[in-house]
This record gives structure tokens, sequence and C-alpha cells, in this order.
């Protein structure tokens, strides 16, 4: 692979993990404070995991709220 090639690449991998990292930090800023540890910064798994519990619990909600 050509040396222009590998500056290619590695410029789109970093561009794609600076977006992966734009896009944990918004979910993470739409996470209720309970669910950070201590003001400390979450994971990525641990956002991706938070995420899913809090809309399952969003969903939990909105059916019972639909069944009152």
């Amino acid at each position: 692979m050509s040396a222009q090639r590998r500056r290619k690449a590695s410029e789109r991998e970093k561009l794609r993990m600076r977006t992966l990292a734009d896009a944990l930090h918004t979910l993470r800023n739409y996470l209720p404070p309970v669910y950070s540890q201590r003001g400390q910064p979450l994971t990525k798994i641990q956002t991706l995991k938070y995420t899913i519990k809090y809309i399952s619990e969003l969903t939990e909600l909105l059916n019972s709220v639909k069944r009152v």
C-alpha cells in the first residue's frame, strides 16, 4: 500500500472515530444524570447499554399511560 493510500485510509478512520465520538456524546447528553457515575464520563459500552435501558424505560412508561 502506498504512503498516500495509507494516509487517506488513516484520515477516513480518524473521521469515522470522530463521528462515533460525537454520536456517543450526543447520546450521553440525552441520558438523565442518574446514569452517570459520580461525574465520570461513561464508556462507549456503558453509554450504549444505558441508552437501551433508558429507551426501554420510556417505552414501558408510554405503554402504561396508554393502558390507563
